[in-house]
Formats: C-alpha cells, sequence, structure tokens
C-alpha cells in the first residue's frame, strides 16, 4: 500500500479527532457549570440520571455498524467492493428493525413504571419527567441510524470526513443545551433541542454519504438473513463492548448515586468528565490509525501493523502523563473554578481517578486495534463481566464512601482490563519483538533525517 496515502488519512483523521475532542471539551467545560448554576445540584443530578438510561437503548444496534464497518472496511482494502455494499445494506436493515423494538419497549416501560422510579420527590414533575426520557429514547434511536453512516464514511477513506459531520452534530446539541440552561428551561425542552439536532444532522450525513460515495447504496436489495447471520458473531462481542462500556461509565454513576445521593452522583460524574480529558485527547490518534489498521491487516502488511501499533501506544503516552500530573497539582483548583465553587473534590479521590484515567488510556488503543480487524470477542465478553461487577462493586463501596468507592472500583475495573487485553493481543496485533524492531528502525530513520538535514544546512 502507499505509506504516505496512508499517513496523510491519518493526519486528516486526527485533525478531525482533535476538532471532535475540542468541541466535547469545551462543552462539557461549559455545562457542567451552566446548569448546576441555573438549575441546581439536584435538578442536575437527576439530568445527569436520566440521561444515563437511554444510553442503554444505544446497545439497540447489537454492534453492527462496528462490525459491519470493520468488515466493509476489509473488503474494499482487498478491492471486494460489492461484498461491502451486502454488509452496508444488510446492516442498516437489521438497526432499523432492532430500533423500531428499542423505540417501542423504551417508550413502554417510561410511561407505564410508577413516579417514584421515574424521578425523585421535589425534583421534577413525574409527566414533565416522562416526557424527558421519552424524548432522550428517541434521540438514542435516531443515534442508532447515524452509526452505519459512519461505518460507510470509515470503508471508503473518508474517517475524517464522518469525524467532522459528527462533531458538528456534537457541537449542535451542546450550544442547544448551553442556551437552554442560561435561559432556565426545562429538562424536556433540553431533550427535544437533542432530539430536532440529531435529526437533522444523521439525515444530512446520509445525504452526504450518498453524494460521496454513490457505489455504497443504502437499500435493502442485497439484504438477508444469512449475511445478517455472518455479521452477528462479529457485532455480539461489538455489542458486549459497548455493552460494558455503557455499564462502566453510566452504570457506576447511577450506583453512586443510588447508594448515596444525586449530589454524589453529579460530584463523581464531573470529576469523571475532567479525568476522561486525558483519555479523549489520546483518542485524537488512535481512532484514526484503527481503520487504517483495518487496511493493513486485510493486506497483511506485518510491518505496518506493528507501526501502528506502536504509535497507538506512544501518542497515548505523550498525552495522559503531561494530563495527569496537571491533574495532580492543580486538579483541585481546576474543579472549584469551573464548578463556581460548587463542587470539592479532594487529593485522594482526584488521585485515583487520574490513575484510572491513565491504566484506561493504555489499554483503550490496543483494544480498539482488536475491534478494527473483528477480533475482539476474545476478551469483549469478560469485560462485560468485568464492567457489571464493577458496578456492583462501586455500590459497595459507595454506601460506605460515596464518590471515593465509586473511583475505587473504577481503578480496579481499569486495571483488570489492561491485564486481559495485554495477554490477548500481545501475538495477535504484534509481537513484542515486532515492536521493538519497528521502533529501532524508525529510531534510525529519525536520526539518519536529523543528520541530513544539519549536513544541508551547513
Amino acid at each position: 500500500m502507499d505509506g504516505k496515502t496512508m499517513w496523510r488519512r491519518v493526519l486528516h483523521g486526527v485533525g478531525a479527532n482533535a476538532f471532535t475532542q475540542i468541541i466535547i471539551a469545551i462543552i462539557q467545560l461549559l455545562l457542567v457549570p451552566t446548569l448546576i448554576t441555573h438549575w441546581g445540584l439536584e435538578l442536575y443530578g437527576w439530568w445527569i440520571l436520566a440521561s444515563a438510561v437511554p444510553s442503554y437503548l444505544m446497545l439497540g444496534d447489537l454492534g453492527l455498524s462496528t462490525a459491519a464497518g470493520a468488515d466493509m472496511t476489509m473488503h474494499v482494502a482487498r478491492g471486494d467492493r460489492l461484498s461491502a455494499v451486502v454488509a452496508f445494506q444488510n446492516a442498516w436493515a437489521a438497526i432499523a428493525v432492532l430500533s423500531s423494538l428499542v423505540l417501542i419497549v423504551g417508550l413502554s416501560l417510561i410511561w407505564t413504571m410508577p413516579d417514584q422510579v421515574i424521578v425523585p420527590p421535589n425534583t421534577v414533575a413525574p409527566a414533565s419527567a416522562r416526557l424527558t426520557l421519552s424524548l432522550l429514547t428517541l434521540q438514542a434511536v435516531i443515534s442508532l441510524q447515524g452509526g452505519v453512516f459512519l461505518a460507510g464514511f470509515r470503508c471508503v477513506g473518508m474517517y475524517a470526513f464522518g469525524t467532522y459531520s459528527q462533531a458538528l452534530i456534537f457541537l449542535a446539541e451542546g450550544v442547544a443545551l448551553v442556551l437552554i440552561g442560561v435561559l432556565n428551561e426545562t429538562p424536556a425542552t433540553a431533550s427535544l433541542a437533542l432530539v430536532l439536532c440529531r435529526a437533522v444532522g444523521v439525515g444530512l450525513q446520509a445525504l452526504l454519504l450518498c453524494n460521496r460515495a454513490s457505489w455504497l447504496k443504502l437499500g435493502l436489495g442485497r439484504a438477508s438473513w444469512s449475511e445478517v447471520r455472518r455479521l452477528l458473531r462479529p457485532s455480539a462481542g461489538a455489542f458486549a463492548l459497548t455493552a460494558a462500556q455503557i455499564t462502566f461509565l453510566q452504570g457506576t454513576t447511577l450506583a453512586v448515586g443510588a447508594a448515596s445521593s444525586v449530589s454524589s452522583a453529579a460530584i463523581f460524574s464531573s470529576i469523571r468528565t475532567l479525568t476522561r480529558i486525558g483519555i479523549q485527547l489520546a483518542g485524537v490518534v488512535h481512532k484514526t490509525l484503527a481503520p487504517e489498521y483495518s487496511v493493513v491487516s486485510a493486506q497483511l502488511d506485518r510491518t505496518a501493523q506493528a507501526r501502528i501499533v506502536a504509535a497507538s501506544l506512544l501518542t497515548s503516552l505523550a498525552v495522559l502523563l503531561p494530563t495527569s500530573l496537571v491533574l495532580l497539582v492543580f486538579g483541585g483548583q481546576i474543579v472549584r473554578i469551573w464548578t463556581h465553587g460548587a463542587i470539592e473534590a479532594s487529593w485522594t479521590f482526584l488521585g485515583l481517578m487520574t490513575l484510572a484515567m491513565v491504566v484506561h488510556g493504555l489499554w483503550l488503543p490496543v483494544s480498539n486495534l482488536l475491534l478494527a480487524i473483528n477480533r475482539h470477542e476474545q476478551f469483549s465478553y469478560m469485560y462485560l463481566l468485568l464492567s457489571m461487577s464493577s458496578v456492583a462493586l462501586a455500590y459497595l463501596l459507595a454506601s460506605y464512601g460515596r464518590e471515593m468507592g465509586g473511583a475505587l472500583a473504577v481503578l480496579l475495573l481499569d486495571c483488570a482490563t489492561a491485564w486481559m487485553i495485554y495477554r490477548t493481543s500481545k501475538n495477535l496485533l504484534a509481537t513484542p519483538q515486532e515492536l521493538l524492531d519497528v521502533l529501532g528502525k524508525d529510531r534510525q530513520n529519525i536520526g539518519n533525517r536529523i543528520r541530513l538535514y544539519f549536513l544541508s544546512s551547513r
């Protein structure tokens, strides 16, 4: 393959991911103090819990868009566009059916559960709470459709383009939430704005994909149950990964809130948002490298595979280490300024969450590479089991230590997952010797280029 073309795509992808993470970071930094100030800590805590529950509905695609994206990318790398179209149409057809079921089941539960399950007393009116949850459910269902279109952008070498489009959706949603908070509108109004932004954004993604890759046709002409069954095996593993991530991200917040209070949930969620900035920044590079790993793996280029693995780990370290230093030294002051004094975080709590950030940020890029070649089944189910166990542990620990218990549960989960990922990937992605060989060659090439530069400048 053309190495220069690949690294050019990587650079474009890095730019797109950087733009996305900047947008997400700015929105998160603005959103937390805005909503706490205008809604109050109790209502903001309920909003955090309410917006977490429909996130589980994102599991409704059963990992089909993720599995289909890797499958399509490898087919296109081998020059087999027809198989890519088949995977695309079958994934979209299956997700459309599953989304309808998710919407029906979700709305049925929301409108039949008792009021005390839906909302705590004196927080928000039950009818308004049900409307809010219904709209958030609809937003999640619309988002499921967008996953297929992002897979399409990825397989045709337009990962950066798709990422930019997704970032603009996040921007529109974030700006809408900030404005609603400033205007002191209700959570129901906020959820309606999210639905409108997501619907318009996903519709535009579909139109742009059809315009830029006309051969990747959206339809049901090549849909078949046998093809859906073929995709179900890798998609089940991707489903387990998504379920594990949502369980760990949202379930821990729910567990802390249930075991202690909504205020503790708000504190835990806010500090986790801050510490996850390092993970998001590290993802700027390693998320871009994942589709490229699909390509070089399909072409059986072991040297390029090892180079991508090394680049993923080194760039993550380059981001995580300085970020952790800043959080450990200035984290307390940052939290006080960020939340206008509403949240105080102890150094021990910040230290545990920062350490969890570093460990998570090192195993995540490796797991993404396994996912890029649909070899994630070897660890995904165990990760789901660990995540569920972690939520149960967070509930137990938070009943004694409040948000500190949640932090300890998260750290233990990340350490166990890191060990499992290492054992799974050490020979599958690139052997330790291949990584050392690539690093040695690249270091020598960089040294030669530096010497040539100084010699030519004399």
